[in-house]
């Protein structure tokens, strides 16, 4: 294209027009939706970590968003989080029924005594096809008030990263937007 006419298309596009597009490469694409009207959750109430359900077709992404979850409730808010205890079963036996899972771990932290428990599930945990091969997660979490059985916050998200970024990374900072409307900020 001659000087001439680039000058003619830019000057035809509007200056919010040229902001928008040139912005369009600095961000990956993330869609969060979370319970507006988080009720009296109280981060400084005892809560327990939940297994997660894993829909995903990677191996233990479930078990990889249970400890990156762990690690930025503890650093960026401060929870007082314990993880569920493992089965005590040989340790070749695989629990493959998660909801079993879920429920064992769901009764524990009721005689245990915690307040809230915190789990979801993981719906994607991949690198897309093709030349930039980039990652996508996706995933659930809800808040249990683990006295009444009810659920008093959840969240979805799913984000997709760049070509050479991780899908550990892409998660890390999807949890980090979820768990900062968790927090009310």
């Amino acid at each position: 294209m001659s000087k001439i006419a680039r000058y003619a298309v830019a000057a035809t596009l509007s200056w919010p027009t040229l902001s928008a597009v040139s912005l369009l490469p600095l961000s990956a694409c993330s869609v969060v939706d979370v319970q507006k009207d988080r009720g009296s959750v109280n981060l400084g109430a005892k809560w327990a970590l939940l297994p997660f359900v894993d829909y995903s077709d990677s191996t233990q992404a479930g078990g990889r968003l249970e400890d990156t979850l762990s690690s930025l409730l503890r650093t960026r808010l401060r929870v007082d989080i314990t993880k569920y205890p493992v089965a005590a079963e040989p340790e070749n036996s695989v629990d493959l029924d998660e909801r079993q899972r879920y429920q064992r771990a769901l009764s524990w932290a009721k005689k245990e005594g915690f307040t809230y428990g915190i789990g979801g599930s993981v719906n994607e945990w991949r690198y897309r096809s093709g030349a930039d091969g980039e990652a996508a997660v996706g995933f659930t979490l809800h808040v249990v008030d683990l006295e009444s059985g009810k659920t008093v916050w959840t969240a979805t998200g799913a984000r997709s990263g760049w070509g050479r970024e991780t899908a550990s990374g892409t998660a890390q900072r999807l949890l980090r937007d979820m768990i900062t409307q968790l927090a009310g900020k």
